[in-house]
């Protein structure tokens, strides 16, 4: 119990020092009085991740830190030893939060993560130069610009991007899928792996004891893309379904 204390004055401090308006502050610290152990603790290491990445040293903390909240705070299960051999493309639905978004660096081969040019003013604090690269957002070009990043990159490693549409539930249940990276592995003569990222269930601010899973998917030679797509849907939404059964009986 005293840890907690210690945790939730440390966190009320840095709280008190935010330039943030006095109901804001309010808010928060109401919010902390309520927090679980758990949720104390991973707040403390997000905000150490926060620290680091202000200092510009976040790419030789981030995974550290990652590894460390999902290991240590929940019962963490994976099946990476379906992870092929050889480089594939890694297609995954969007994360229902922020914590979620940390997940593919738990990934224990060398991956390249493929974003929107959106986030590069926080990834490329926390990713190698070499781990990561951005597209721009709305350009006519993008199919050719995808192409082309995914062909130089998977010579060496496995790529990783989001192939959510519009229509994604951000992580509820997996909305579907856009069809541009089915037919550049096409033409490429690649793989795709699907992964299904498991979603964080939260009471009231509280994060409790459960079970977080990241799902490898068979890894899939692409002959008809159409066709591809239906099958890697259909087993995400199968296995996101699965994966709210029994949360908590760990």
């Amino acid at each position: 119990m005293h840890r907690t204390i210690v945790l939730q004055v440390a966190l009320l401090v840095i709280l008190l020092m935010l330039p943030v308006s006095r109901y804001y502050k309010a808010t928060l610290i109401l919010l902390l009085g309520v927090l679980s152990y758990k949720t104390v603790l991973i707040t403390w290491k997000l905000l150490e991740l926060c620290f680091w990445i202000a200092r510009r040293r976040g790419k030789s903390v981030y995974k550290k830190i990652v590894n460390k909240i999902f290991r240590e705070y929940f019962e963490f299960r994976h099946n990476f030893s379906a992870i092929p051999s050889t480089p594939t493309i890694f297609i995954a639905t969007y994360p229902a939060g922020a914590i979620e978004y940390l997940a593919p660096a738990l990934l224990p081969i060398p991956t390249y993560f493929i974003a929107s040019a959106r986030a590069k003013s926080v990834m490329s604090r926390v990713y190698p130069t070499d781990e990561c690269g951005y597209l721009p957002h709305g350009k006519k070009q993008l199919y050719q610009m995808t192409k082309e990043l995914i062909g130089k990159k998977i010579k060496t490693m496995s790529v990783f991007l989001y192939v959510e549409d519009m229509s994604r539930r951000y992580g509820r249940e997996v909305g579907g899928l856009r069809k541009g990276v089915f037919w550049i592995a096409k033409e490429l003569g690649v793989t795709v792996t699907p992964i299904v990222i498991d979603s964080l269930r939260e009471s009231w601010g509280r994060v409790p004891h459960q079970r977080y899973e990241i799902f490898i998917g068979p890894t899939m030679h692409v002959e008809d893309p159409l066709s591809t797509l239906i099958k890697v849907r259909n087993m995400m939404r199968k296995k996101k379904a699965s994966l709210k059964e029994n949360k908590f009986s760990t």
